[in-house]
């Protein structure tokens, strides 16, 4: 999974929940979604939402971050939200239910940038395999990505400090830029029915990035929050294609000291005939120095390589006072 390096940044931005979707109202895309059946949604741009049309995330964005909620399901499945250019089924699955749930969870999604899926996600309600079974989807969109390019000019020569003029008026709300980073791992083999901690590395591959000082080259099994307040975090493990068994991702908040918790466990089926891509995601209020990992398990019988090749973070404020 080597890729290339180029000049570029990709930045966070978190903004107050503005739902974009909600197919009990027909926002966004006409309901009920209907097992297996895909339906493409604009994320970028001029969209309708709850409150009219309004731009949420700008023309151009890389990645989206949303709580997406099932309501309703008339049968038990899953939920599986990708990017609109990606090829093939679903592979990840972003929601698991039962009938009649009402379940909400957090995912971060790449889009595309180019092309006629540009700005769109793919959704997809699957009962296994059933065709029929309906259910509602809401998306309230929480933050997302942009992307810079080029490497800063050098820094000039400071001047003379002037003279402190009168204080201004106060100006309105602005818009939180987030801490955040994209961090991937190495390959590495892991034994059936084995929970193993997986390991990251520098942000130094194409769109890594670590703009809060997450990554830490002495210990690159863990990321450390640089400070308190609220996360998304969101992680992809890639394992290696096998048609035994099942994989399973966890993500574990402060794994060392016996505080751990493993928030949210993740479990899809092997797929016999290309690579398995496991996803979670989580909101969490953090404290400054709580720490998390990635671990996976497989069961095929055997030996499975197996890699983090997506852990999204992004900081979308502190924690409101009561």
């Amino acid at each position: 999974m080597a890729q290339g390096l180029v000049d570029r940044v990709e930045t966070g931005i978190g903004i107050d929940p503005v739902r974009i979707l909600d197919t009990r109202v027909d926002v966004g895309l006409a309901g009920p979604f209907v097992s297996p059946t895909a339906q493409d949604l604009l994320v970028t741009g001029s969209v309708p939402t709850t409150t009219g049309m309004k731009v949420v995330v700008p023309s151009g964005a890389t990645a989206v971050s949303m709580n997406v909620t099932v309501v309703g399901p008339t049968a038990a499945g899953f939920v599986s939200v990708q990017p609109a250019d990606a090829v093939g089924p679903p592979s990840v699955s972003s929601l698991n239910f039962v009938a009649g749930d009402i379940v909400p969870n957090a995912v971060t999604s790449q889009l595309p940038t180019s092309g006629s899926d540009q700005g769109k996600i793919e959704i997809t309600y699957n009962a296994f395999e059933t065709p029929g079974p309906t259910t509602e989807i809401l998306v309230d969109v929480v933050g997302y990505y942009t992307e810079t390019t080029g490497a800063p000019g050098p820094e000039g020569p400071e001047g003379p400090e002037g003279p402190e003029g009168p204080e201004g008026p106060e100006g309105p709300p602005g818009s939180l830029v987030s801490t955040a980073a994209r961090l991937n791992g190495p390959t590495v083999s892991i034994t059936t029915n084995s929970l193993t901690t997986l390991s990251l590395q520098a942000p130094t591959t194409f769109g890594a990035f670590d703009t809060g000082g997450f990554f830490d080259a002495g210990s690159p099994d863990l990321v450390t929050v640089p400070h308190s307040g609220i996360y998304i975090v969101s992680a992809t493990v890639d394992f290696e294609s096998n048609s035994v068994g099942y994989r399973e991702v966890r993500l574990q908040h402060n794994p060392i000291g016996g505080g751990a918790l493993a928030i949210p466990m993740v479990r899809v089926a092997a797929s016999p005939t290309a690579a398995t891509v496991a996803h979670g995601s989580l909101q969490f209020v953090a404290d400054a120095g709580d720490t998390f990992n990635v671990r996976a398990r497989q069961t095929s019988g055997g030996d499975l390589d197996v890699d983090v090749s997506a852990l999204d973070l992004t900081y979308l404020g502190p924690v409101p006072t009561p």
